[in-house]
């Protein structure tokens, strides 16, 4: 290959070799690292979808007898699971805005004031860079939001289970 011939002609103490030749270790060490951040990405999405389950269970669990009275009435059940698929929706759509706010407050802040800095010694570097893109910020909070809702499906199959007589009856 083109490298080998180049080099076959240079005298071996100038022989150019990469950063990731010289220090292969280094570069496993950061590839752990990612490995490190999808692990913790995925954590944090367990916990998030366990806390919105959470909640739809509470709040169906709640109203129980007006589940029970809307098919009394007449309601169909899918009708009822998408007045409470909406209104879990809503709430995760203004937990992902209080979200988005407070996490634009501390990238503006990062950006603008470098509160967070860095051992320039050790990173070269005097404080932490912060990056925008609105892409992915688009991408992340319409996952975020889809992940969200597709979750809160399974809870909300409880309410074909809840029977008017039951949800009604008199304790």
């Amino acid at each position: 290959d083109m490298k080998d011939a180049v080099n076959a002609l240079v005298p071996a103490e100038c022989v150019g070799i990469t950063v990731k030749e010289q220090y292969p270790q280094l570069f496993d060490w950061l590839k752990l690292q990612d490995l490190n951040v999808w692990v913790i990405l995925g954590l944090m999405a367990a916990v998030a979808i366990i806390n919105m389950v959470t909640a739809l269970l509470i709040l169906i669990l709640e109203n129980s007898a007006t589940i029970g009275l809307f098919k009394a009435m007449g309601a169909s059940n899918a009708a009822i699971r998408s007045v409470y698929l909406f209104k879990a929706s809503a709430l995760a759509t203004r937990g992902l805005i209080r979200g988005n706010v407070i996490g634009m407050f501390i990238l503006f802040v990062q950006y603008r004031f470098h509160l967070v800095r860095l051992d320039e010694s050790s990173y070269y570097i005097a404080w932490v860079p912060v990056a925008w893109s609105w892409l992915a910020y688009i991408w992340i909070n319409a996952i975020t939001w889809l992940v969200c809702f597709v979750s809160l499906l399974i809870p909300s199959a409880i309410i074909s289970g809840i029977s008017p007589s039951r949800a009604l009856s008199i304790r």
